[in-house]
């Protein structure tokens, strides 16, 4: 892995855990007109991975939002190496 490569993923982490300790527990826009039209109740729960973007259940909503900023941020810069590996290898 290049230096640049290691830098991009040391400052995304940082940014990850300073945005983190800023992170409302409100809802979002969304989650917010539907309380508000009185139709979130139809809201459907769908099992995933990291649902509302939390990953474990602990005390606080910092470490799982930690957690899942660090996997979201892993696995966009997996693909995108992976995409830029695939372009480049052509060449």
């Amino acid at each position: 892995m290049s230096k640049t490569s290691t830098i991009i993923i040391f400052i995304s982490l940082a940014i990850i855990i300073l945005a983190a300790l800023y992170a409302s527990p409100l809802p979002d826009g969304l989650e917010k007109v539907a309380e508000t039209l009185g139709f979130i109740e139809k809201a459907e729960e769908t099992p995933g991975v990291m649902p509302d973007y939390s990953f474990a259940r602990t005390g606080t909503n910092v470490w799982p939002t930690i957690i899942a900023g660090i996997i979201g941020v892993l696995l966009v810069l997996t693909f995108f190496f992976f995409a830029a590996y695939m372009l480049y290898s052509r060449h």
